[in-house]
């Protein structure tokens, strides 16, 4: 056997994923997060409303409609390339045990707001906002991007630690694009490697609950949901101000420290990695 040929082949393959990969990623953050958002805007405006995205209700309604969107165009794309066989859909309680640090940082991860000042239907939009993030987050980075990886590489432990690591660090970086509406390069760059960490945990939990993706599209969900409380806070808008006139990086690299368990956890939970297409 030409060992040469096959690694020089097994490398190839293994661009060309990474390249469709980040195409899927562009087109997420890209089309949906950024060009429909403006184009509903330039719609609203020509019709005589004006969108404020410092509104609240109007910048949930948003997220909502444009995350909508792309769930279902990546529903479209999940069934087109025949990605939903692998998936699960049945949660067991035994998700709960292998998910006990998670549920944890979802807890962990609540910032209580100011409810008074907002009306119930602004925090129950908040809420499905922060659902269609997780729902949309995970079709595109687990359902589509770490499916396409495991489609082709998932015969092996190393493989399927591949798999996962690569399309986390894609997930990650895709989170570089908030360079474009904040200014504090700091922290965009510590996202870039909590949400690589947070990556890996929802890759590692998709492995070990047989390929269920519903069941990290929940909790993924109700993560972003914790913090979204935040939204309903003045003094988030004081940090924010506070940390424009003086950056520190200490803040952030306590943050990322923060979810180093969940790495070292999530790492540990791949150790039984094995990956199987599920029969309908």
């Amino acid at each position: 056997m030409d060992y040469t040929s096959v690694n020089k082949r097994e490398k190839k393959e293994k661009s060309k994923i990474i390249l469709y990969a980040m195409i899927l990623c562009l087109i997420a953050d890209e089309f949906f997060l950024r060009l429909l958002p403006k184009f509903v805007a330039l719609i609203a405006k020509y019709s005589g409303q004006e969108l404020r995205s410092s509104d609240l209700l109007t910048k949930y309604c948003m997220g909502i409609g444009v995350r909508v969107v792309g769930i279902l165009v990546f529903i479209y794309l999940i069934r087109k390339m025949k990605f939903d066989r692998w998936f699960t859909y049945r949660i067991k309680k035994e998700y709960f045990l292998i998910s006990w640090l998670f549920i944890i940082y979802i807890f962990t991860n609540i910032e209580i707001g100011d409810f008074g000042q907002v009306s119930i239907v602004t925090v129950l939009c908040m809420v499905l906002e922060a659902m269609c993030i997780g729902f949309f987050e995970e079709l595109v980075f687990r359902g589509t991007i770490l499916t396409m990886f495991l489609e082709k590489f998932h015969s092996t432990k190393k493989e399927i630690v591949f798999s996962v690591v690569t399309s986390s660090l894609i997930f990650g970086v895709f989170h570089l694009s908030n360079l474009f509406t904040n200014g504090n390069v700091i922290e965009v760059f510590s996202q870039v490697i909590y949400t690589f960490i947070i990556g890996i945990a929802f890759s590692a939990l998709y492995v070990r609950t047989n390929n269920n993706l519903l069941w990290c599209c929940i909790l993924h969900g109700l993560f972003d949901m914790a913090s979204g409380f935040g939204d309903f806070t003045k003094v988030v808008e004081q940090e924010q101000a506070a940390a424009q006139e003086t950056i520190s990086i200490m803040p952030y690299l306590i943050n990322i420290g923060l979810f180093l368990p969940l790495l070292v956890y999530s790492l540990f939970l791949l150790r039984k990695a094995e990956c199987k297409i599920v029969t309908k």
